[in-house]
């Protein structure tokens, strides 16, 4: 989230001003968001949509942690720049939806058992390793939190992937993917940005 800017709360609507069009969600279709809003990280639900004459955008959002005068809802204005979208946990990205030759190839729940992991291994936030993974035949820029190393020797990334949907815009999700060097290339410089070339052991 360091390239990020912060997001910029929508001041009180001025009277007469009244939007073009206005969307609510119910719940289950809320869109996940991460924000920074004073050089802090939130997460965000958008609960409903403004849209203006003049193509201003603003959402309304649930927040957490509460703001630091202790409101839990605010209303910002909609920024690509500003904002992270994050799909559900159990969403499927239009990317995914063609296997090619050479993917990286999903580990998923069903594939392995929990005693089955011989170590995992974190990453200290801001120094997870950079690295491409592709999926759906192209380079999609992630982030590697977790490394798992399974007992028959096999080994696995929990990644932070960031894929390019409908007008470009850039949805986070949450995936784990069987460790293939073909596949998952390390970006160099990744995990300190003051070295030449990757600092972890694959």
């Amino acid at each position: 989230m360091s390239e990020w800017r912060d997001a910029v709360e929508v001041p009180p609507r001025q009277p007469g001003e009244v939007p073009a069009y206005v969307e609510t969600y119910p719940a289950e279709e809320q869109q996940r968001v991460g924000l920074r809003v004073a050089g802090r990280s939130y997460r965000g639900r958008v609960g409903e949509r403004r849209r203006y004459a003049d193509g201003r955008e603003a959402v309304h959002l649930m927040l957490w942690p509460a703001l630091p005068d202790g409101r839990r809802t605010a209303w910002f204005w909609w920024d690509l720049e500003a904002f992270e979208l994050r799909a559900s946990l159990l969403g499927t990205s239009p990317v995914e939806e063609h296997f090619h030759d050479g993917d990286a190839v999903r580990v998923h729940r069903t594939d392995v058992e929990s005693n089955d992991v011989g170590r995992y291994e974190g990453f200290d936030p801001w120094k997870q390793p950079r690295v491409q993974v592709r999926v759906g035949g192209r380079w999609h820029d992630a982030l590697v939190w977790h490394k798992i190393r399974y007992k028959d020797g096999r080994h696995a990334v929990q990644c932070k992937v960031k894929f390019l949907e409908g007008d470009n815009w850039p949805v986070i999700y949450w995936r784990t993917y069987w460790w293939n060097p073909a596949a998952i290339r390390v970006m160099p410089g990744s995990g300190d940005p003051g070295q030449p070339g990757p600092v972890v052991e694959w």
